[in-house]
């Protein structure tokens, strides 16, 4: 499955397919040294975010 990026406002957007059911209302974003985008459930503690970020590869903390 493809989705594309689209402006929205002044932001870009990924849009989730239906059959995704996203867990939480917030959620951080990272992106990989690789380029990949990733995001995780804000509702988990910091640690744990940095712990899978950094799994991942995410820079942290991310610069926008």
């Amino acid at each position: 499955m493809t989705v594309k990026l689209r402006r929205v406002g002044t932001s870009n957007t990924l849009t989730v397919p239906s059959f995704i059911k996203p867990v939480a209302s917030e959620y951080q974003v990272f992106v990989a040294e690789d380029g990949v985008i990733f995001y995780v459930p804000k509702k988990n503690d910091q640690s744990e975010i940095e712990r899978i970020a950094r799994k991942h590869g995410a820079f942290l903390p991310y610069q926008y």
